[in-house]
Formats: C-alpha cells, structure tokens, sequence
C-alpha cells in the first residue's frame, strides 16, 4: 500500500510504502538534524556537530540528541571525571576567605561559605526564607497565659481542630494556636481567637498562613452552626475568659 505525505522540511509531496515517514529524502532529514542544535551555521562531520571539550579544550564531534540531552561537553570519561574532581576558587559570602572546592561539589549547590560556621551564621535573620521581620522574637501579651491555654484545649475537648487528633495520642500537648498572628491580643483590646493545633502542623502553618486561616476559621463557622460547639461559650471563656 502506497502512501502520501507532507515532507516536514521542505513541504514537498511524497510517496512512499511507509506509514510515518516524515522527510522526502537524506537531505531533508540532514537538515531537520541540524535544527536540532539551534546553530544552523554549525560545522557537521558525517552527521554530527562540532564541539569543544570544557576540560582539555580539544576539538570534538558528537550527535545533535546529546547536545539536545545536556551533554556534548566533556570529550570523554576521563575529562569529565577530572574536571568534576578539579579543585576551583571561590570566596566565602561571609567572612570573605578564599577557599578550593571541587566543581562536581559546586554542581551540588556548594561553594559559596568555606565553614559550616559561615554557612549558619548567613542563614539567621533577613536572609531566611521564612524571615517574618523578627515578629518571632515579640513578647505575647501576659493574659496569654497557661491558663487561657487550658480553657482553649478543655473547649474543644482536647482534639486539634485541624487533624480531630486527640492530644492524648501525640507525644506533646497540642499548641494552642492564635488564628490571625496578633501576639498583642488581649493587651491592646482586640479578643483572643484561639485554637488549638498539634504541634506538627502549627510548625507547617507559618510556611501557609492564608490557607490554615481560612481551613480554621470555615471549621468553625461550621461548628458553631450545627451545634458542635457553643458559639456563646467559646466567646466566654477563649475570647474574653480573664
């Protein structure tokens, strides 16, 4: 059976017994190859591209899918595990010192503090992703006490009200969780809203405050419409409870 296609290169017409061909001839099929390395002004050697060696510098000729790949930069094994294995310079972020590293650490995402000293000490305060302006370091006010702690774990029966988990199943005693971050409740007239979480996932809710927020505030408005909380006596003793 004979069948027709649409050369992909030039866009001429062509027969052929083949079900998937693509090209109507070596030429056109050479050309699309060529494509392949974005250069179309690169040298070819029997179908394959000229490249440089990043280790030794030599010249050398590779198939345009391993430069596709990522590959096509070392001439061979030995360059590639000397250059990996090669020691290179660079300068602490911190303290300034220089200090030699191999390249194959730095494809690691080493190479920037030259001690584990300089490693921490960079990564406290602003430069932390979960950098909040130092808001962790604020006093909360003296009303949120051990007590207030208590009535907001008694109110709920001692169940976090993320994973219904009981505390007395878990290690430590749930935390008890502030729903909108304001540490001066109580102190400076706004109510508490507390809840109380595991302290697995009050450790996860600084990382998704804005989706924490509206699981727990959704729980609650649910709760306290079918009855499976007490509206009045949550505002009594969590809220305003002294």
């Amino acid at each position: 059976m004979i069948h027709t296609h649409y050369c992909e290169t030039c866009n001429k017409k062509f027969t052929t017994k083949y079900k998937k061909s693509k090209y109507c001839s070596r030429s056109c099929y050479g050309a699309w190859r060529k494509t392949l390395t974005g250069d179309k002004n690169i040298l070819w050697r029997g179908g394959k591209v000229k490249c440089v060696c990043l280790f030794c510098e030599q010249i050398f000729y590779t198939i345009p899918a391993k430069i596709k790949a990522g590959k096509g930069i070392f001439c061979s094994v030995d360059c590639y595990h000397k250059y990996h294995n090669a020691d290179s310079i660079y300068k602490c972020k911190v303290c300034g010192k220089e200090f030699h590293i191999k390249n194959c650490a730095i494809k690691k995402g080493n190479g920037k503090f030259c001690s584990r000293r300089c490693y921490h000490a960079w990564h406290t305060g602003e430069n932390v992703h979960s950098w909040q302006g130092g808001t962790s370091f604020l006093p909360y006010c003296y009303k949120f006490n051990e007590r207030r702690k208590r009535a907001c774990r008694d109110f709920f029966g001692g169940y976090c009200l993320v994973t219904g988990e009981h505390q007395n199943d878990c290690l430590r005693k749930h935390s008890v969780h502030h729903i909108d971050h304001d540490k001066e409740q109580g102190c400076n007239g706004n109510p508490f809203n507390l809840v109380p979480m595991n302290t697995s996932h009050h450790l996860r809710e600084q990382y998704n405050k804005e989706e924490y927020a509206t699981y727990i505030n959704k729980t609650l408005r649910e709760g306290f419409k079918w009855g499976i909380w007490n509206e009045q006596e949550y505002i009594e003793k969590v809220m305003y409870d002294e």
